[in-house]
């Protein structure tokens, strides 16, 4: 060992130089050993039986009884230094008694070393040479607790006289240092006593005692307070110890409890989740046995590719079978398990309750290793035709679906089959009633369109408008001919009823009802339309009001609705029919509107002229003679009245009397809004006559009430003018000259 509790606590060599007091601290100490006689050599010898001791601050230790070693030197004490021997001595400083007290107090303290020297030439050599001998020994080092493993060595080396007087000095190893009992407890670096050192001197002064009994009070009080503090922690320890294997077995009992209510949920899952799978799984191979003919007959075209479409749905759904059972053989096996690790955790029970109700847990599955699972246990109720063709799957990519996805997508796999199970059966089955029907529904579309030209009652029905011939050249033929759309429905039925029902029944369908609409829409036409344009025309010829534009129109509707039928042949034109329905009412409207606009140019409107002239003539004459009454307007004759240019009546009546007259050309046109915007002016027009007579008439009335304060404020204004208006002009004039005025 290097010496190196040099810097901790008292050290050596400053303790040799700094302590000048100690001789006079330890001389009375000295000189009471020193009198007692000279050491007994039988004394030196003599061994003590540690068992035998017994105080209640030391421990025991298990080393052999000590004896005293007779040193020459500190030199010498290095040399004979074993850790069974703890008492050496030079010379005799002690008397018999003394040792053997002091060796029983070393044998009860085994970690103890003491070296008594009766003299020294040179103490700061000899406390080297003790020190760094001794101390850095392995026997010093092996002085270990049994508890804690520290180094606990102590040495005390005393001078009863030397070159610098009587001495005492302590060396201790880790554990006393640590516990505040060790070197840097005895003294200072200059010398004066700390707590050991202190006790020594204590039980010396105030106790009476000698170096052997001053000793044990120090060498017991050190390891008595090692003991003590190791007892406490080990208390502390068991305390703690006790407290965690308390909390373990509560902890335990709470994990038991969560994992036994973990178990009990993850076992009610586990069931239902069974429950689910097995209905899902005793649907899916009810399916399978319903769909078993259809999915495998040799089909063409259409229904072939319907059939695999299905035939893939419910592979996959029952490979979504296989993938189930295995992640609730999963769950089941994290459940049944017997280990440990299931009665105090609920790890485990968690996890299979995951993975059969949490979405976003899955675990990876194969197609085919899916498919063999579902093989294996669902043997009995898989029919070998299913069998073969489940056998014959080759892997896609790996599934990584959670539990209740696979049953999601199990129930959306196996509704999409049972729809396409349902639509190939009913449409297999069906196709010929439905071609059937369809045949005798065209027949009676072609007997109606063959009645079409007897439709209406109207001069006008012998016309061919609205009797849609492409109803007999172009669509009964599609329809009926060999080679028509129901034939070669027919024709197919057996190996392709999909195609045979959706392009050629459901396209013969389409095309029958759309006939059907143009028909109605034809016959509406002729029965309506007709009838309209006919009243029209009887109406309107009498008073040169031409009706071509109608007949015009009449003609284009009827060629566009045959177009449209033809049409029909290759797409839908349920909408165009929509339009030309909608077109032939506001044809109609139009007709009826300008027969009603006619009666009100002929009726209507010269009236509402006629009145206004007659109104506006017999104004003028009253209101002539009443301003004549009045001493005014003397000379003037009636005509003069009412002439104003923003208030003169015949203005507006002229203006009506102009649209009036442009009305038969518009009407003739069919133009129904100008013709209206031509009426409603000839009304305004006339109104406005009407009202600016009755103003007129109105201030004529007020006029003599309203005359005198106009006077009076006439009077008023020539009295300004002529005062303040004039004068100023007077004083411009004469202040600036005439060209400049002309500027202002």
């Amino acid at each position: 060992m290097v010496y190196h509790n040099q810097a901790r606590s008292f050290q050596l060599n400053r303790g040799l130089v700094k302590t000048y007091l100690l001789p006079l601290i330890l001389s009375p100490v000295l000189l009471i050993g020193g009198s007692l006689g000279p050491i007994c050599p039988s004394a030196q010898a003599r061994a003590m039986r540690p068992e035998s001791l017994v105080s209640p601050t030391t421990a025991p230790m298990l080393m052999a009884q000590s004896r005293v070693v007779s040193i020459t030197s500190a030199a010498d004490a290095v040399a004979k230094f074993t850790p069974s021997q703890q008492l050496y001595i030079k010379g005799n400083p002690l008397t018999a008694e003394q040792v053997d007290r002091l060796l029983v107090t070393l044998n009860a303290n085994p970690n103890v070393f003491v070296v008594l020297l009766d003299n020294s030439t040179n103490v700061v050599d000899d406390d080297r040479t003790l020190s760094r001998g001794i101390a850095n020994t392995a026997g010093f080092e092996s002085m270990r607790h049994p508890m804690t493993g520290e180094r606990q060595g102590i040495l005390f080396m005393v001078y009863f006289d030397s070159d610098q007087g009587r001495m005492i000095f302590m060396r201790s190893d880790e554990l006393p240092d640590r516990l505040g009992v060790g070197e840097q407890d005895f003294a200072d670096e200059n010398g004066n006593p700390r707590k050991l050192l202190s006790m020594f001197l204590n039980a010396v002064r105030s106790e009476g005692k000698d170096v052997p009994g001053a000793l044990e009070v120090v060498i017991n009080h050190i390891n008595g307070t090692i003991n003590q503090r190791l007892a406490r922690r080990q208390l502390i320890i068991r305390v703690v110890l006790g407290g965690l294997i308390v909390a373990l077995l509560v902890i335990l009992a709470l994990l038991w409890r969560s994992a036994k209510d973990a178990r009990l949920e993850a076992e009610e899952v586990l069931q239902k989740a069974s429950r689910k799978l097995a209905d899902r799984t005793q649907a899916l191979l009810q399916l399978m046995e319903d769909a078993e003919y259809h999915s495998f007959k040799s089909y063409t075209g259409a229904t072939a590719t319907h059939a695999k479409t299905m035939l893939d749905h419910i592979t996959n759904a029952l490979a979504l079978v296989g993938g189930a059972e295995v992640v609730l053989a999963e769950a089941e096996t994290l459940v049944a398990g017997k280990g440990i690790t299931n009665w105090v955790w609920s790890g485990n029970y968690r996890r299979a309750i995951a993975l059969l109700t949490d979405a976003d847990t899955a675990l990876p599955l194969q197609k085919v290793g899916n498919l063999q699972a579902l093989l294996k246990n669902q043997e009995e109720h898989i029919k070998e035709v299913w069998r073969s063709h489940l056998s014959t799957q080759t892997d896609t990519d790996a599934m990584n679906h959670s539990f209740q996805n696979i049953l999601e997508q199990m129930a959306e796999r196996r509704t999409t089959a049972m729809g396409l199970l349902q639509e190939l059966i009913e449409k297999d089955n069906g196709i010929g009633d439905y071609l059937a029907q369809i045949k005798l529904e065209s027949q009676g579309m072609r007997e109606r369109a063959e009645a079409l030209p007897t439709v209406g009652e109207a001069q006008l029905a012998t016309e061919p408008w609205f009797t849609v011939p492409s109803l007999l050249t172009a669509i009964a033929p599609l329809l009926l001919d060999d080679k028509g759309y129901i034939a070669q429905g027919r024709n197919m039925m057996s190996t392709d009823p999909i195609n045979a029902w959706n392009h050629y029944g459901d396209g013969a369908k389409r095309i029958v009802q759309e006939a059907a609409v143009a028909m109605d829409v034809a016959t509406e036409g002729r029965s309506q339309l007709l009838t309209i344009l006919e009243q029209g025309d009887r109406t309107l010829h009498p008073f040169q009001v031409r009706t071509d534009w109608a007949h015009g129109l009449m003609q284009e509707l009827s060629q566009r609705l045959d177009q449209t039928v033809q049409e029909s042949a290759q797409s839908s034109v349920a909408d165009n029919l929509g339009h030309i329905r909608q077109a032939m009412q506001q044809l109609g409207d139009r007709i009826q509107t300008i027969v009603r606009q006619d009666n009100e140019r002929r009726t209507v409107a010269p009236k509402q002229i006629r009145t206004a002239t007659n109104e506006v003539g017999q104004a003028r004459q009253q209101l002539c003679h009443t301003l004549q009454s009045l001493d005014l307007f003397r000379t003037g004759n009636p005509e003069g009245v009412l002439q104003e240019p923003d208030r003169n009546p015949s203005t507006h009546i002229a203006t009506a009397q102009a649209h009036l007259d442009e009305l038969k050309r518009l009407l003739d046109q069919g133009d129904e809004e100008r013709s209206q915007s031509h009426l409603d002016t000839i009304a305004a027009e006339t109104q406005t006559a009407h009202q600016l007579v009755a103003a007129t008439q109105a201030a004529m009335a007020a006029y003599p009430q309203t005359l005198p304060p106009l006077k009076e404020r006439i009077l008023s204004l020539y009295r300004h003018c002529q005062d303040t208006t004039l004068p100023i002009l007077e004083e411009l004039q004469r202040a600036y000259a005439p060209e400049v005025l002309e500027l202002v």
